[in-house]
């Protein structure tokens, strides 16, 4: 646990209150994994919170729902109070919290039981069984399955990306509740789906997850999926996204990532991606390199990636992509040994004219790239 962490801890104690890590990082921790942050619950009030480090930086992220954040060390760390929720009416938020002494309390209001840990200076925290699901693999709704997905319809999401990612088995009710009430997580923002489901189709066990709840995550996201034999080819891929975006939508493959939301470089480059993937392969240095030039390493590299789940030999231009890469050599107008500043020219387009056509040259073997010998060929 972090100094930082630890002071926030100690601080709540010192002053009568109870203080826990909790949720992710506590699961994290157990799992041998480093906690992307760290969550405190506690005791104390908002106001009480303010109070306790009225030294530092405090911003009231959440301050209804009992939240505020605490920078130390330029460290942000969010620390609620302990509470149990009302009725969600938007999916998402409690219409109403009802702050509490009891950590039990705060932690049935949990999404599964491997997140509904907390852990102090007694131990581990642990009234709902997460421990022993964390042991075998289980991802398990904290109480009725229903209630937890009605109450925040991504939980759905959630629960099929943390089987993904960490290799876990979905607990019979819940996978039954999943089923049943996948279509409502569709009322959820675009850009909180996009981000399960981008996490989702990294994980480790991406192909078997995508195969087993298919249908779930088409409900739950709205493109149409490839079928199971193709959907198990993922795994073959890097855990990059837009490579495995590429996989996932052969088909209008564009207007599906606009749908969900996702950046304007990632659809660039998913783009690049499929287009080269339906190219001949290069077959020497100089096409490789014209490749280079126009769609980058990273664009080539999946496009490779790609042919290969389709059982094309791509052995030998992967091993010329890999020389080229390695040993440096000048595919770039970054990469070229001249400037513009170097022409001695007016600005204007004739500057990039001849660069352009210097890295021609060069690309194909006319002159090294040596600046030297590429401006005695403008001169």
């Amino acid at each position: 646990m972090p100094e930082y962490v630890k002071r926030i801890i100690r601080t709540l104690e010192d002053r009568g209150y109870e203080a826990y890590i909790v949720g992710g990082c506590v699961r994290d921790g157990m799992l041998g994994r480093q906690p992307e942050d760290w969550d405190v619950c506690t005791s104390a009030t908002p106001e009480e919170i303010k109070e306790s480090f009225s030294d530092v930086k405090t911003v009231d992220t959440g301050i209804r729902h009992g939240t505020v954040t605490v920078v130390i060390d330029h460290e942000p760390v969010e620390v609620t109070t302990f509470r149990t929720d009302g009725k969600y009416s938007d999916g998402r938020h409690p219409d109403k919290v009802q702050f509490t002494k009891d950590l039990t309390g705060d932690l049935a209001r949990r999404d599964f039981t491997m997140n509904a840990m907390a852990y102090g200076p007694e131990g581990v925290i642990d009234p709902f069984g997460g421990l022993a699901d964390l042991t075998n693999g289980v991802i398990r709704c904290v109480g009725d399955p229903v209630k937890r997905f009605q109450e925040d319809a991504l939980r759905i999401l959630r629960a099929v990306r943390f089987a993904s990612v960490l290799g876990f088995e979905i607990e019979k009710s819940t996978e039954a509740a999943i089923s049943r009430f996948a279509g409502i997580v569709r009322y959820v923002s675009t850009e909180r789906i996009n981000t399960e489901f981008s996490k989702l189709i990294l994980g480790k066990n991406a192909g078997k997850i995508l195969t087993r709840y298919r249908e779930e995550i088409m409900e739950a996201t709205g493109p149409e999926l490839p079928l199971p034999t193709m959907l198990g080819k993922i795994d073959l891929l890097p855990a990059e996204l837009p490579v495995r975006l590429v996989l996932l939508y052969p088909a209008n493959l564009k207007d599906c990532l606009k749908g969900l939301k996702y950046d304007n470089a990632t659809i660039k480059k998913a783009a690049a991606i499929d287009a080269l993937a339906g190219e001949p392969l290069p077959f020497d240095e100089v096409s490789m390199k014209k490749l280079l030039r126009k769609d980058g390493p990273e664009a080539v590299r999946g496009s490779l990636e790609i042919c290969r789940t389709f059982d094309v030999d791509t052995s030998d231009a992967k091993a010329m992509l890999a020389d080229i890469l390695d040993s440096g050599q000048c595919y770039s107008l970054d990469q070229l040994a001249v400037t513009g500043a170097d022409l001695n020219m007016a600005p204007g387009p004739e500057v990039g004219q001849v660069l352009n056509g210097l890295l021609d040259a060069v690309i194909e073997g006319r002159v090294e790239n040596d600046k030297e010998k590429l401006l005695k060929e403008v001169r």
